[in-house]
């Protein structure tokens, strides 16, 4: 795919460095974990587009203050 994009290879190497770098990717498994042990329940991945995920969950707090 990227080399559709034309990127050149300095680009690549920069892009490939930033990535080791600069951004944490930590599996889906442990952001469960990260977000459970902030009081949420179990929270379910709706959405992915490259490294972007998104998560939805409910606080325990607010669904004990709804019994």
């Amino acid at each position: 795919m990227m080399a559709a994009a034309e990127i050149t290879p300095g680009a690549m190497i920069r892009m490939r460095k930033a990535y080791a770098n600069d951004v944490g990717v930590l599996p889906a498994r442990r952001i469960a974990e990260i977000i459970e042990s902030a009081g949420f329940e179990l929270p379910v991945q709706f959405f992915q587009a490259g490294l972007i995920h998104g998560w939805v969950s409910k606080h325990s707090q607010h669904m004990n203050s709804m019994d």
